[in-house]
């Protein structure tokens, strides 16, 4: 068990830039989506977020990405 901890310490940066990756490449795809959708609020709200800038403030919040990601799971259901 402890070598096991010593190996995810010692790459733990590699970890997160994975994690980092995968989350832009998913954001993007969304935010794409986001920007066709056919509900002009959302289409209006993709361009608030521009490209990310994680040492920045923004008046979005990420939330509203996995907001958009909940509403259409939804509408996917419905038919």
């Amino acid at each position: 068990m402890g070598l096991v901890t010593f190996i995810v310490v010692f790459n733990l940066g590699n970890i997160v830039s994975l994690v980092g990756k995968v989350y832009l490449r998913y954001r993007s795809r969304l935010l794409e989506k986001m920007g066709n959708d056919s509900n002009e609020d959302w289409r209006k709200r993709r361009y608030q977020f521009g490209e990310y800038h994680p040492n920045v403030e923004r008046k979005e919040s990420e939330w509203v990405i996995f907001g958009y990601q909940i509403r259409r799971g939804l509408r996917w259901k419905r038919g």
